[in-house]
């Protein structure tokens, strides 16, 4: 039966709601011409001025004022009234205005004195230029039109002024009208454009990741894919050098695995066996303490055979999906650390459970109890006498979480990824080990899908002759 696909608008809202390096690179090129054309529509706004009437815009009006007020020049009185004459006339003549405030208006004035005014708000006005030329000016919020006119002979200065805040307004909204339809056509055109560019140029990026993706994790051949971009290329040259540089140490980390695992086994048994026969025959005092160390020797020797042995097992378990089963973690643990419990007597270690009655994971028991037993196997070696290892488990809502923690040196930050790789010890270390414990336990976690972090036990700063120790968790799946 099938299920029922969500509505294509959900499905498209929940895929814009990802993060997306294409949709990211589409919507910064979006913005950057949204903002160019924005500007180019605010241009196209602001240098679309009112159409002024012909009187206001053509400077002979100007002149023969002018002219009026030399002819009259020694009769002030006179002047005004002709000035004023001129005033009504032009009014009747001014049929662009839609009210008084929209009419031309008319100052007069003589070495800065006010003889005459069409209305109070026009002398207020600024004086522009005295060069005959029309000046826009923006003042107390309204948009003006000024002619300025002066006769440097009689004194008189002259302005025609007009309040053009309508027709600017209309200029700029049939501007805006006009440019509107290319912009509304413009912006799907611009979008599309750029949704199919980038995600064209992304698709060779993309053929590698899905390469990689589909890739299984014991496949360390180089990369099918190989870009012509420059920038792609040098990404796979280095992620296909990567791959064979991982291939070449795997390659050589097993050879010498299975070549000590087979080689060894055998002379280290028979020398184990050689070792428990000659002490049981009546030899010198002075041959006991020989042959205690032979065999502590032959024991190392053993321990380390085994480990390499489980690490090889790890890596063939891992992604086994059909031998998983459903395992007690909290009471293998219990098993375990009874084991391991003459191990801490012997040190005077401390061991502190902190489980549930019962906590299952899916897993295999080999695995498991590889990640227990060299985590607390480790964390009793590394502690000095007479403190603690905590070995803690707990649940959240997808997973276990196995923590064990040491009183010891702890590890460096900068060792922590390095001391996951085989044989890879601290500089300086002292005591027994090949560097293989956690190696093993880091193994076994990816064989059963967890994870794994080191970190300082202690949190904050450390006192002189304190240790910080070693916190190790190991998160685990609850379900398969």
């Amino acid at each position: 039966m099938s299920t029922k696909q969500p509505p294509i608008w959900r499905r498209a809202w929940s895929a814009l709601r990802q993060p997306s390096l294409l949709m990211h690179l589409v919507l910064v090129q979006s913005v950057f011409f949204g903002l160019v054309w924005l500007g180019v529509v605010i241009y196209i706004l602001q240098s679309n001025d009112s159409q002024e009437p012909e009187y206001l815009t053509s400077p002979q009006r100007m002149l023969a004022l002018l002219a009026l007020t030399r002819s009259a020049a020694d009769n002030p009185e006179r002047v005004k009234d002709l000035i004023e004459e001129f005033d009504a006339f032009q009014r009747v003549e001014d049929w662009y205005a839609d009210g008084d405030e929209d009419r031309l208006m008319l100052v007069l004035r003589r070495h800065g004195k006010l003889i005459y005014t069409s209305d109070p708000k026009a002398e207020r006005l600024p004086l522009a230029p005295a060069d005959l030329a029309v000046h826009h000016q923006v003042f107390e919020g309204i948009r003006w039109a000024q002619r300025h006119g002066q006769d440097g002979t009689t004194g008189y200065q002259i302005q025609l002024i007009r309040n053009v805040q309508h027709e600017h307004l209309q200029a700029q909204l049939l501007a805006l009208l006009r440019t509107l339809p290319w912009v509304l056509l413009l912006v799907p055109i611009l979008l599309a454009a750029n949704y199919w560019t980038i995600r064209r140029a992304l698709r060779p990026l993309n053929r590698l990741v899905s390469e990689l993706d589909q890739k299984p994790y014991h496949d360390l051949s180089a990369l099918r894919a190989q870009p012509p971009q420059r920038e792609l290329k040098s990404l796979s040259s280095a992620l296909n050098g990567w791959l064979e540089r991982l291939r070449s140490s795997q390659q050589r980390e097993r050879q010498f695995a299975a070549n000590a695992a087979h080689e060894l086994r055998t002379p280290l048994a028979a020398i184990s066996v050689n070792t428990e026969g000659l002490a049981e025959l009546d030899l010198p005092e002075r041959a006991y303490p020989l042959l205690q160390g032979l065999g502590r020797a032959s024991e190392r020797a053993n321990r380390l055979t085994e480990q390499l042995l489980s690490s090889l097992r790890n890596e063939s378990l891992a992604g086994d999906a059909a031998q998983t089963q459903l395992l007690d973690l909290a009471g293998l643990l219990q098993l375990r650390l009874a084991d391991v419990s003459l191990l801490a007597d012997r040190r005077h270690i401390e061991l502190e459970l902190q489980a549930p009655p019962s906590l299952s994971v899916p897993g295999r028991q080999e695995l498991l109890e590889a990640v227990i037993d060299n985590l607390v196997t480790n964390a009793i070696k590394y502690s000095p006498a007479g403190r603690r290892v905590t070995v803690k488990l707990s649940a959240s809502d997808h997973e276990a979480c196995l923590e064990v923690l040491d009183q010891g040196p702890g590890i460096p930050a900068e060792w922590r990824e390095r001391v996951l790789e085989r044989f890879q010890r601290l500089p300086g270390q002292s005591g027994e080990g090949a560097g293989l414990g956690l190696s093993i336990v880091h193994g076994a976690v990816l064989a059963l899908r967890g994870r794994m972090t080191l970190e300082d036990a202690r949190s904050g700063p450390v006192d002189q002759g304190e240790t910080p120790g070693l916190a190790v968790r190991v998160w685990l799946p609850l379900s398969a």
